[in-house]
């Protein structure tokens, strides 16, 4: 099925062009053995070089080639997935959808609300726009962006599966936004420790259901409640019987009140991740303090596309 659809993406415009960098790899396998390439022979016909090709015997090469790297997928190991805002409001059992948190307008702008507080903006966690434009971070995701001005693929998932098959992805790895990439605002905002348990339970299972129905293409990795190492191990066990391919961990348990990741106690959570083959994934500012590093370390001369990679490199 890949082969085919790769088959059919061919642009024949493109691939008659005379110096393609497709079609250089094409030649460049052609005149290196390349054993097995079905209908394309090698010529010795020193008269046609790769320039003169019909665009026939162009198209069959790079389809040739294309079916050569046809066992290979290209897997994304570190995307994001910006919450809807309903995302636990309409999951929430009957009495608590105003305990869960929601997003509210405050001032004009989207904020997720919680305890009669907010955690933050309801933002965009992108920076292409509806067109494909990419902008600077400042004035998109770290500016007044919402989510109705990133490009849908942003939140939801058909129109990220869309795109990805434009880009030529075939799997993501997905971590959260807005409840903290380690999920630790979720401890952080919300006084009763019910509904905390609650919110993860509610975020795990929306995306449990997220990884299925994208027949595994999608794979957002469940956050733990660090906050406790016993929840931990319980939910560890839950989000392998869900599916899941592995869970996310902050690196700092510490700042929830938990022993450090040094600590014996959390033996029977590495016990449990080891036996049912859920790899423990550590994202970069996944913890309360980790961020601060975040937007502090550049130089105001320095581009304003720069400026966001040298926080995410701060953060290492």
């Amino acid at each position: 099925a890949h082969t085919e659809r790769r088959r059919d993406a061919v642009d024949v415009d493109a691939v008659a062009g005379p110096e393609t960098a497709l079609e250089d790899l094409a030649v460049h396998v052609v005149e290196h053995g390349a054993a097995g390439l079905g209908p394309l022979q090698r010529r010795h016909d020193s008269e046609r070089t790769h320039k003169k090709l019909k665009i026939e015997d162009r198209c069959a090469t790079v389809v040739a080639v294309l079916e050569l790297a046809d066992g290979l997928r290209v897997v994304d190991a570190d995307s994001h997935m910006t919450e809807r805002h309903d995302l636990f409001t309409e999951r929430a059992p009957r009495g608590y959808e105003d305990k869960v948190p929601r997003v509210e307008v405050i001032d004009g702008v989207d904020m997720w609300v919680v305890d009669g507080h907010t955690f933050g903006k309801a933002g965009s966690g992108g920076t292409i726009d509806h067109e494909g434009r990419k902008h600077p971070f400042r004035e998109s995701q770290g500016g007044s962006w919402g989510i109705r001005d990133v490009h849908p693929a942003a939140w939801d998932p058909g129109e990220r599966l869309r795109l990805m098959d434009e880009l030529g992805i075939d799997v993501q790895v997905l971590y959260p936004n807005s409840i903290g990439i380690g999920g630790q605002n979720l401890w952080n905002r919300i006084d009763d420790p019910d509904v905390v348990a609650l919110c993860v339970t509610l975020y795990n299972d929306a995306m449990a259901e997220v990884q299925e129905e994208s027949g595994n293409r999608l794979l957002p990795m469940p956050i733990m409640p660090a906050w406790y190492i016993d929840f931990c191990v319980r939910e560890a066990e839950r989000c392998a019987a869900l599916g899941y391919r592995g869970v996310n961990m902050t690196a700092d348990p510490q700042d929830s009140g938990s022993p450090d990741l040094g600590d014996r106690a959390w033996d029977p959570f590495w016990e449990v991740c080891a036996g049912l083959h859920l790899p423990v994934h550590f994202h970069i500012g996944a913890s309360q303090t980790a961020l601060t590093y975040y937007g502090t370390t550049y130089w105001p001369s320095q581009d304003d596309y720069v400026k966001p990679a040298i926080g995410g490199a701060s953060l290492f």
